[in-house]
């Protein structure tokens, strides 16, 4: 059977197997039905339209609505990251390239962290297996080039109530890399959302703009 219809138009019911039948016809589009992988098991009804979905959940908190953007609120808060450290593993982004040790964000080894404007995010290093290794920031992961701006030390790595905490302002570069000062490699990046870009304005000989490139 060849079925030809515009999507756009068709009254689509889907029973509790998932399978889906329009209105009206006979034809049912199973998972080895119509198409071959159209409406297949893992099909648009049952990945985009999901078991918390438009047709049993009414749009929740699994669906495609809220899962195709995040939403970020500006607030002045601080998030307190704990820092320990541990062997280096496949997990991590530099295992095989500098220390053989490498820095854990709340148990995760090594992770890329997202920041935001406005927030102050303190990495307490208070736990004993982060002595001799104080993080810092740095522009660059081979640490050419500390960035000292909004940031705040106190005390020594592996003692209580010591920690390093990074201001986010609008300057702050998007991409920063938290490394030990003394070590290479034991860290990841952060990345900064959210900020006001610079513009760069490409004038001709006359002084007029010819093209303006945002983001740089």
């Amino acid at each position: 059977m060849s079925v030809n219809k515009n999507l756009s138009k068709l009254a689509l019911n889907v029973n509790a197997n998932g399978d889906v039948t329009e209105a009206g016809l006979s034809a049912t589009y199973t998972s080895n039905g119509y198409s071959q992988g159209r409406f297949t098991s893992n099909n648009f009804v049952k990945n985009i339209f999901t078991s918390n979905n438009y047709v049993d959940g009414n749009f929740t908190s699994n669906n495609f609505l809220t899962t195709t953007r995040d939403l970020y609120q500006h607030k002045s808060v601080t998030k307190t990251f704990t820092v320990t450290v541990d062997s280096k593993s496949s997990n991590h982004r530099y295992n095989g390239t500098g220390s053989a040790n490498g820095f854990k964000i709340d148990g995760i080894e090594a992770p890329i962290i997202t920041l935001l404007p406005g927030s102050t995010y303190r990495f307490d290093q208070a736990d004993s297996s982060n002595s001799g290794h104080p993080i810092l920031f740095y522009l660059d992961s081979a640490k050419a080039s500390a960035w000292t701006a909004g940031v705040t030390t106190n005390g020594t790595a592996g003692s209580a109530g010591a920690y390093t905490e990074i201001t986010v302002a609008e300057n702050t570069p998007f991409t920063l890399h938290y490394q030990c000062s003394a070590h290479s490699n034991m860290g990841n990046a952060v990345n900064i959302i959210g900020l006001e870009t610079e513009t760069l304005n490409i004038k001709d000989s006359a002084g007029s703009t010819v093209k303006t490139i945002r983001g740089v």
